[in-house]
């Protein structure tokens, strides 16, 4: 069993909002697959029969995962994605759970369930 983390991420678009939602999405997870130090995987399901979005990323390590959700570019990507998503975005992973409701007190992770 992999001791990488994975993260598991909920997004509902706002009413009208999914295929703008899916041409920010898909994109932004290929550029982060391939400029962000420390991901191993990020991409994207599309529920069947639903306006539901799933992301799944998996990380190198607990460290790389929050360095990139505490960093100015996640910060950025959550800013321009808050105008498409339903709040909150449900976020489940297999890290620290700790580590992960210190993140959500903070001000990135306010948008997100845990």
């Amino acid at each position: 069993m992999s001791t990488e983390p994975v993260c598991v991420i909920s997004i509902r678009p706002k009413e009208g909002k999914f295929t703008e939602l899916l041409n920010f999405v898909s994109p932004t997870l290929k550029e982060i697959q391939e400029n962000v130090a420390g991901v191993v995987h990020a991409y994207e399901f599309v529920v069947s029969g639903k306006e539901e979005v799933i992301v799944l990323e998996r990380f190198r390590s607990n460290n790389a995962m929050f360095n990139y959700f505490n960093s100015d570019y996640h910060e950025g990507l959550v800013n321009k994605l808050l105008p498409l998503a339903q709040e909150p975005i449900d976020i489940r992973s297999s890290a620290n759970l700790d580590q992960l409701q210190d993140w959500k007190s903070g001000s990135q992770g306010g948008h997100f369930t845990v």
